[in-house]
């Protein structure tokens, strides 16, 4: 007798080797190895790191905040990753800058 699955999301009983549930949960059969968004389309990838997760165990993929604001909508997601590869270091600058003003702000340096 094999052991019961149960879902980690909500607990639900899952029928044998499921790989989902109707709460939405789903088996990450990827591994991921690095932080970078997980948006993909047309064999390129989103250069941005990951910040975003849909599960709050963080076990599914990771997107950057343009991509997670964009699921589902690939004409949009595509526009968001040509910017991203074409400004990644403007980006990543920026939000260098905005950690470095808040750190000021909290310290009291401005």
């Amino acid at each position: 007798m094999s052991a019961k699955q149960y879902c980690r999301e909500c607990n639900q009983l899952l029928i044998k080797n499921a790989e989902r549930c109707a709460c939405g949960w789903h088996a990450d059969k990827t591994s991921v190895t690095d932080h970078r968004c997980q948006y993909r389309s047309n064999g390129r990838r989103c250069p941005l790191p990951g910040t975003m997760c849909p599960y709050p165990y963080g076990n599914t993929p990771w997107y950057c905040q343009g991509h997670w604001s964009c699921i589902g909508d690939s004409r949009l997601g595509d526009a968001v990753l040509f910017d991203a590869e074409e400004n990644y270091q403007k980006i990543l600058v920026k939000r260098r800058d905005w950690h470095v003003s808040l750190f000021n702000v909290e310290s009291g340096k401005l």
